[in-house]
């Protein structure tokens, strides 16, 4: 056997987010899709393996918009309804970073990168008359949306 120092490589961040996604997120699938949970633990434990920074300057030495594509793209595999939730709470983080209100930044961006708040994006349709979307399941499963 060498005395040779042996140098371990460095777990990738994909690593870190495997394991939460495996033992926080697969268990509860069935019910986010089935049942309508909303994720929070499972969110805010993905948060804090860092899945919510890498777009961010804030929050990543090198941010990248391909690492955040790509960590959405792992939690989708494992959960549609989750991978939105975490494009929604990418697009929060994007929308601090972009804001002029400097004091709105420092208040919100740090706990929305981390996962320590939760945000989301969109549009109240609910409250303009004649956008509300509906479904109606067809004869094979799949869900439509009227005209």
């Amino acid at each position: 056997m060498s005395d040779a120092l042996q140098i371990q490589p460095e777990a990738s961040p994909q690593a870190g987010l495997r394991a939460v996604i495996d033992a926080e997120l697969a268990p509860i699938t069935r019910q986010i899709d089935h049942d309508g949970l909303y994720p929070g633990q499972a969110m805010r434990a993905l948060g804090g393996a860092g899945l919510y920074g890498h777009h961010l300057a804030a929050a990543s030495a090198r941010p990248s918009i391909g690492a955040a594509v790509e960590a959405m793209a792992a939690v989708s595999e494992t959960c549609m309804s989750a991978g939105f939730c975490t494009w929604c709470q990418d697009a929060s983080g994007w929308y601090l970073e972009q804001s002029d209100n400097a004091a709105l930044r420092a208040k919100w961006q740090p706990g929305v990168a981390s996962g320590a708040e939760m945000g989301g994006t969109g549009r109240n349709w609910g409250k303009t008359p004649g956008t509300q979307l509906q479904q109606n399941k067809g004869q094979s499963g799949s869900v439509t949306l009227p005209p």
